[in-house]
């Protein structure tokens, strides 16, 4: 449903994530006649609410990286954030039956 502004390239996400500016996404044509703005949308990464994240932060504080990204519709811009989780290791190697590659 949306779409980043920014052309699909890592290096100038990355900078933007690093220089802490906000993306600018779009909804993507064909636009839906009927569409509501609701608190999580999903992306390659999820995009939730200013409510969500104040959520999130009360559970979970300073574990949670946000890239604030701006909805723009034809009626009105809409604030979000892009939630970048902590990495988490869930595989225990130990109990696994686990087989690399050579490139591991």
């Amino acid at each position: 449903m949306f779409a980043y502004l920014y052309p699909d390239n890592h290096e100038l996400r990355e900078k933007a994530f690093s220089a802490n500016l906000s993306l600018k996404l779009r909804i993507e044509k064909p636009k839906p006649k009927k569409y509501s703005m609701v608190d999580h949308h999903l992306l390659p990464r999820p995009i939730v609410s200013k409510r969500i994240k104040d959520l999130i932060e009360l559970l979970l504080p300073n574990r949670v990286h946000w890239v604030p990204a701006e909805i723009d519709t034809d009626k009105e811009v809409y604030h979000y954030f892009i939630m970048i989780p902590p990495e988490i290791n869930c595989l225990d190697p130990e109990k696994s039956k686990l087989h690399l590659q050579s490139e591991g």
